[in-house]
């Protein structure tokens, strides 16, 4: 046993265990190793290439030359399948989560929701990098622990030990989810009927209040005396003397509007033929003015003519 495990008294790790530990030692191992042997290289090309570049790009192509290896060793992560879903409470048990199998059994096995304390993951290091995970069922009527295999992180603990609790309580796990489904189902029933007894009791209700209406009705018709009809009738007469008024005064409404129409469009007539016969005077006065002044420019000219004849008679030498 190695000597990591010395402090666990009486505790024999099995077949399994001792491989996977000697496994990861090894592979530790081997890790060092080549840790060292890239050390080594590393100190050499620097030593050889002092003079031409510094010893901080030495590295530079020992990351290019890793890098295809890298990449050609990583796989590429393919989609899971789609799955139909089955009818079984648990589900497929090898693609579901076991962690949210035994959520869903707390939930349906607690009056309650489940809390931080019902389920507790306790991890326990048994060697470097192995781990063992120990799960406790608080929310049972008798707590119970289970033990996972060894794993080598945290997470695959915890997961090995909630697949052995499902294992181990698969019968309970059953019990329960199908009772929480029926118990759904019953409630859906039981709230179903409750809405079909509303619906019935409110029709009674209703029948019983139309008749008691009608009942009342009947009564009244039959205790209405002369008096009261011509009450009635009187009222029946101011109502249509109303309704004559209001639609004199609809139409009188109605003439007042026409009226205004009329007004407008008499307005809109005159201020329009008002508006054209000023554009008209304008534009004859314009004419007027332009003609006006055609006459004059006519006339400058025939004065600049005659005080150019004016000056040749009265110097006939500058002209020779």
């Amino acid at each position: 046993m190695p000597p990591s495990l010395a402090h666990l008294a009486g505790y024999e790790p099995s077949d399994q265990e001792q491989r996977l530990l000697s496994t990861c030692l090894l592979g530790r191992h081997e890790l060092e190793v080549t840790n060292n042997a890239r050390k080594q290289k590393r100190k050499l090309d620097t030593g050889a290439n002092e003079a031409d570049q510094p010893a901080a790009h030495s590295t530079i192509p020992l990351q290019v030359e890793e890098q295809p290896a890298a990449c050609a060793a990583r796989k590429r992560k393919e989609p899971r399948p789609w799955r139909k879903p089955s009818d079984d409470p648990l589900g497929d048990m090898e693609g579901t989560n076991p962690k949210t199998t035994l959520l869903q059994w707390a939930n349906a096995a607690l009056p309650r929701p489940s809390q931080k304390g019902d389920i507790v993951y306790q991890n326990i290091q048994v060697g470097p990098r192995l781990w063992r995970s120990v799960l406790a069922l608080n929310f049972l009527e008798t707590p119970v622990s289970v033990e996972g295999q060894v794993e080598g992180t945290k997470l695959l603990a915890d997961r090995s030990a909630a697949r052995a609790a499902v294992s181990r309580f698969q019968h309970e796990i059953t019990k329960s989810l199908c009772q929480k489904k029926v118990a759904k189902a019953e409630k859906k029933v039981a709230w179903q009927k409750h809405l079909v007894e509303l619906r019935s009791q409110k029709n009674e209700d209703l029948s019983e209040e139309n008749k008691q209406l009608q009942e009342g009705l009947d009564s009244c018709q039959a205790a209405l005396d002369a008096a009261e009809l011509e009450k009635l009738r009187a009222d029946f007469e101011k109502h249509s003397m109303l309704q004559q008024s209001s639609s004199q005064a609809e139409r009188e409404r109605h003439r007042l509007e026409a009226k205004y129409q009329k007004k407008v469009g008499q307005l809109r007539t005159f201020l329009k033929d008002t508006l054209t016969k000023e554009a008209e005077d304008s534009n004859q006065k314009i004419r007027e003015h332009k003609a006006t002044i055609d006459h004059l420019s006519k006339e400058l000219q025939e004065i600049e003519k005659n005080k150019e004849c004016i000056i040749c008679m009265t110097n006939p030498k500058e002209i020779g």
